[in-house]
């Protein structure tokens, strides 16, 4: 009697069913190409999404506006190691005006290397950005207000960083045992996690 009655309450509590998040929406396919196309991001604001793929015959970045039809070739072949199954390759900044790309290349500026890069969601020039805060860098997110960056670096125990970016300072929040592995670094909606 007990367990028919527990079961026959949680039949008729209405939270007590779990809810399925999907229910009533309606999806689109972005892309119809005979390609790859992997690693996506969607821009916080909905309007853009960013991807890789190898439709041009090399792994490339790709913007477009949600809704629309066309895409843009953000690297155009100049980020031949962009595909990496080991951290996630494309993202937005928070107000969705720079796509980031996570791919090691050298600064024709400086001739300096840098893991961290934007570009322009319209198109433009690649500009490396996390040679500023960090070394050896292997996954980043930006936080929701923008003002800090989360990251993991490559050394042993893949330590994490939250990088204050008004203050230029950094904190290790974790580092892992040797071996283990801290990757898809993504804050909470609210930046608190």
């Amino acid at each position: 009697a007990v367990i028919a009655a527990v079961v026959l309450g949680w039949q008729l509590w209405p939270d007590a069913r779990p809810h399925d998040p999907f229910a009533g929406a309606t999806f689109k396919r972005l892309t119809d190409w005979d390609a790859a196309e992997q690693q996506v991001a969607i821009s916080r604001d909905g309007k853009f999404v960013a991807f890789i793929s190898d439709r041009s015959g090399t792994w490339d970045a790709w913007v477009g506006q949600i809704g629309a039809d066309s895409f843009s070739n953000l690297t155009n072949g100049s980020a031949p190691e962009l595909r990496n199954h080991e951290v996630p390759n494309v993202g937005f900044t928070p107000d969705g005006s720079l796509v980031t790309l996570w791919v090691r290349l050298t600064d024709p500026a400086n001739r300096v290397q840098s893991s961290g890069w934007t570009v322009p969601t319209i198109g433009g020039q690649l500009r490396p950005y996390m040679d500023r805060y960090a070394s050896n860098v292997g996954g980043v997110d930006w936080s929701p207000d923008g003002k800090r960056l989360v990251y993991q670096t490559d050394t042993p125990g893949h330590p994490m960083f939250v990088h204050d970016l008004e203050h230029g300072t950094a904190r290790q929040i974790l580092v892992s045992n040797p071996g283990v592995h801290n990757h898809f670094l993504v804050w909470s909606p609210d930046g608190a996690f």
